[in-house]
């Protein structure tokens, strides 16, 4: 089960495809994020439940392709 905060940031997440700074101010403000903190505590909870991954380049992604399109379409 995930939080109305983590499923906000999960479609954000899905909408950019790749998301290097998600603590930056325009991406927290263009999707309705509340406080870094947070977002913090959000995109952990996330990496732990396996739904988002971290590349080599410090990008975030949704794992999986198709859960990630379906995202983007709520």
């Amino acid at each position: 089960m995930i939080t109305k905060g983590q499923l906000r940031l999960l479609r954000a997440i899905a909408k950019e495809r790749k998301v290097s700074a998600p603590f930056e101010a325009g991406f927290m403000r263009k999707y309705d994020l509340t406080a870094t903190s947070s977002v913090k505590l959000a995109l952990k909870s996330l990496l732990d439940k396996t739904l988002i991954l971290k590349d080599e380049d410090a990008g975030y992604f949704v794992y999986d392709r198709l859960f990630s399109l379906w995202l983007e379409k709520l």
